[in-house]
């Protein structure tokens, strides 16, 4: 779009900012194209139905605004190679968003030597981002994919997972679908990092502002925590969306995220915290006080110092 500035511009203000350390996402989309939106694209890329028309993935059957393609086809995995290339390689971006892959692909009734049958479309996908994932890592090794509605069975290195629901288990009744994917993290060094959670949640490994001029306070103190203490080991996520940050020498910190109702559900702090009656937040200067079951209430977002009780204080 020449409204937005020349490709030229576009690489230049990504090597600006790749040049002050700003990492830089690329969103695309593997959910379709505009039907020969340009010269680059190939009529015979698009998944065609039994009665050989285009398959609208948005828009209107006769007047799609982007219709499917067929991820396994051979020309559009270079095509997305050749982007790949222009984004990670020349304009020194640090990832793509690839976005929408819980999308369940139409049949593809074209004859293609590349599938057996014509509901091999949905396989297609998962040699497509493979491909993907495989030119992001050949570009820079520390680039990364993040994969928004993926499972654990595609190449990804940052998931998206929008809710958090209480899930219905008996060790532990308050926990959430993302509570448990980020509780997996203290079995191994390498960290999942989840996005599309809640504002200023410091234990997703990948925190997000809030929006706000109200939140302007905390977003400068998120940014400063995350200077100090950047490393994922630092950061322990609770039931809840809630994060702990350990600190050597001064007292750790809950950090309660925004934006998220369901978030909103009592807590229990671990067993060093015990003593703790009551929570501080550092920026409002509200203070919590703990319930009769032992169980914290439901509180407003924001950093609340926690005081560790060592062993011999316990004693």
């Amino acid at each position: 779009d020449p409204n937005h500035g020349t490709t030229e511009e576009f690489k230049a203000m990504c090597q600006r900012m790749a040049d002050r350390n700003i990492p830089v996402l690329t969103w695309m989309s593997h959910s379709g194209l505009s039907y020969r939106g340009s010269d680059e694209i190939d009529d015979d890329w698009f998944i065609r139905g039994i009665d050989g028309g285009i398959s609208s993935a948005w828009g209107n059957i006769d007047e799609p605004e982007i219709a499917h393609i067929n991820l396994g086809h051979p020309g559009f995995i270079e095509y997305t190679r050749k982007w790949i290339r222009f984004y990670i390689g020349e304009c020194r971006c640090k990832g793509i968003f690839l976005d929408c892959m819980a999308w369940a692909f139409p049949c593809d009734f074209k004859p293609r030597s590349f599938m057996r049958y014509p509901g091999d479309t949905n396989r297609m996908a998962v040699r497509y981002v493979q491909a993907v994932y495989d030119e992001i890592k050949a570009c820079d090794p520390d680039a990364i994919l993040l994969g928004e509605g993926w499972g654990s069975d595609l190449p990804v290195n940052v998931f998206s997972i929008h809710a958090n629901p209480k899930r219905d288990n008996n060790q532990d009744p308050h926990m959430g679908t993302r509570d448990f994917l980020l509780s997996l993290n203290r079995y191994t060094d390498r960290k999942m990092a989840v996005d599309q959670g809640p504002r200023l949640f410091g234990a997703c490994g990948y925190v997000v502002a809030a929006k706000g001029q109200k939140w302007m306070d905390h977003n400068r103190m998120m940014l400063k925590l995350l200077a100090e203490h950047g490393s994922p080991d630092a950061w322990q996520p609770l039931p809840g969306d809630l994060s702990i940050l350990k600190r050597d020498g001064e007292a750790d910190l809950l950090v309660v995220s925004v934006d998220k109702e369901e978030s909103q559900r009592t807590f229990e702090l671990p067993a060093m915290y015990d003593k703790l009656d009551s929570l501080n937040e550092l920026v409002t200067g509200r203070t919590v006080t703990r319930l009769d079951d032992g169980r914290f209430p439901p509180i407003p977002p924001g950093f609340y110092s926690l005081e560790k009780v060592t062993s011999q204080e316990a004693v």
